[in-house]
């Protein structure tokens, strides 16, 4: 089920702070978006009784948090 206050979680104010360095709201940030990071980070495979299955790429995942954390501290805020 989604969390339908997600939206709300993202104020002006979380993402301003996070851009300034502050870890809380760049955390805040992290958390809003790991679902989606872990969905695309998945990979498909066969187990050994050849069902198709996915697992997280860790590799892709800390690229995607690590481009995330890159892209916030280069953001511009008006």
């Amino acid at each position: 089920m989604r969390n339908k206050n997600r939206a709300s979680e993202l104020t002006y104010e979380v993402i301003h702070r996070a851009v300034n360095g502050d870890e809380a709201s760049q955390e805040k940030i992290f958390e809003h978006y790991e679902a989606y990071i872990i969905k695309l980070s998945k990979v498909p495979f066969y187990d050994k009784d050849g069902r198709l299955k996915y697992k997280i790429d860790e590799d892709i995942y800390m690229s995607l948090k690590l481009k995330l954390q890159e892209v916030l501290l280069t953001f511009k805020v008006a």
